[in-house]
């Protein structure tokens, strides 16, 4: 397709998506009016006038009914065409159709009734959402370190973990735990004292520290005897046995590691971790900056640390799109997010990787193969089910699908970009 149709049918996609959001701000509704009219405009340099029917005009009138009368999902006709489905569905006798509707909702209504009274019985009422189902602590009396508990889905694989994998996933346990966080700070100053006469900087501190500390840790840990039993036992490591899943349900998504995948239409494996990271310019970078860095994945394995009966953690092992880079990860003309999987970081061969995350930090995005360029895909953001703000904290557009990026109403200024006379006709068109 040509640019300029692209961007114009990009751009009604986002008006329409922004009205039937959720969340509607007014002064965005503002910006959108004028959005609509140069959104109609471009239209009509397109497709011929017969297009242009009273429900395409229609559109520019759309942000101000939005603005006057909220969220639309409380007054469009879904829900009523709905219910009228289910009032069809009650008609068992064509000839009193009328009858028959009546008898199905006394029916049901007495079912409902009755249906109140039964506490241990699942309905539809009182059922827990297929993806919002919580572990039973009274056969799990174990805990789950960063309220990773879930539900695992298919059998359980009892394997082993090598060394390597062993210590990047008890490195990422030590350096999220808050009891752990003055001996990082002690290491950390121990180090600083190490390199004070060489040239270093922080970017070799910090590789030092995160080769060593899980060993430090331990060794320290044993010589000391005032400590609690719980950094004690972070200390000790969990159990190289481990048990690995092929799928798991937490946080209201449903996750499948990629090899469970591999013969379906569906798609579960994509994650997305937005992480604190530290970033240097240069190897030799002695100012490095902190930021939030949204980091895309896709689920190769899920396993469950035991640190011996004391506690458990669920560890996402994931490949992570290279985002320091353009080769990558990039914005397309278009405002979408798109990645390269063939550009790997933290792939888990050198001891300084980290491939895992807790299962309750990860995110499910969806991944839509890039048709003209080979290797890359769109990421698709995703919201969860039966899970809804309730307006403790307002967070914009946190209660919105992004299924398509916001942009702005310059885009579409490129009028001489594109040819506009159409060439697959040989006569002559009049309109009266």
């Amino acid at each position: 397709m040509s640019k300029p149709f692209t961007h114009a049918i990009s751009e009604l996609c986002n008006v329409l998506k922004i009205l039937c959001g959720k969340v509607l701000n007014v002064d965005e509704l503002d910006k959108l009016q004028l959005r609509a009219a140069i959104c109609l405009c471009q239209l009509e340099k397109i497709f011929p006038p017969s297009f242009f029917t009273v429900m395409v005009h229609l559109v520019i009138h759309l942000p101000l009914e939005a603005k006057l009368g909220g969220p639309v999902h409380y007054r469009w006709m879904y829900p009523i065409e709905r219910f009228l489905l289910k009032l069809k569905t009650y008609v068992r006798n064509k000839r009193y159709p009328e009858g028959s509707i009546a008898e199905g909702f006394l029916v049901e209504e007495c079912v409902t009734f009755c249906s109140r009274y039964m506490v241990d019985v699942d309905t539809i009422f009182d059922k827990t959402a297929r993806n919002l189902r919580e572990i039973n602590q009274e056969i799990n009396t174990t805990p789950y370190l960063f309220a990773s508990g879930g539900e695992p889905i298919g059998k359980v694989d009892v394997t082993e973990l090598n060394t390597k994998s062993w210590a990047q996933a008890h490195r990422y346990v030590l350096l999220h735990h808050e009891a752990i966080e003055a001996f990082q700070l002690e290491y950390r100053n121990k180090l600083r004292e190490q390199f004070q006469g060489r040239r270093s900087n922080a970017h070799e501190i910090d590789k030092k520290f995160t080769e060593t500390f899980h060993e430090w840790l331990g060794e320290i840990i044993c010589k000391q005897a005032n400590v609690s039993e719980e950094v004690r036992f972070l200390a000790q490591g969990p159990n190289r046995i481990i048990k690995s899943y092929k799928g798991y349900i937490i946080n209201g998504f449903r996750f499948h590691t990629k090899s469970r995948e591999r013969f379906r239409r569906t798609q579960n494996s994509g994650c997305l971790v937005t992480s604190s990271t530290t970033r240097y310019a240069t190897a030799r970078d002695p100012n490095p900056s902190q930021g939030n860095v949204d980091y895309y994945g896709i689920i190769n394995d899920i396993i469950e640390l035991d640190y011996f009966g004391k506690c458990k953690v669920v560890l996402f092992r994931c490949d992570w799109a290279d985002v320091n880079t353009s080769r990558g990860s990039r914005k397309d003309a278009y405002g979408f997010t798109m990645v390269n999987f063939n550009r790997l970081i933290h792939t888990g061969d050198h001891i300084l990787d980290e491939p895992y995350v807790f299962s309750s930090q990860v995110k499910q995005v969806f991944y839509s193969e890039e048709p003209k360029e080979a290797g890359w895909s769109i990421v698709i953001r995703n919201q969860p089910r039966e899970v809804f703000d309730m307006g403790d904290e307002f967070v914009e557009n946190g209660s919105r699908t992004e299924c398509f990026p916001s942009s702005d109403a310059n885009i579409l200024d490129a009028n001489n970009d594109g040819q506009w006379l159409r060439e697959d006709f040989t006569e002559d068109i009049y309109v009266s």
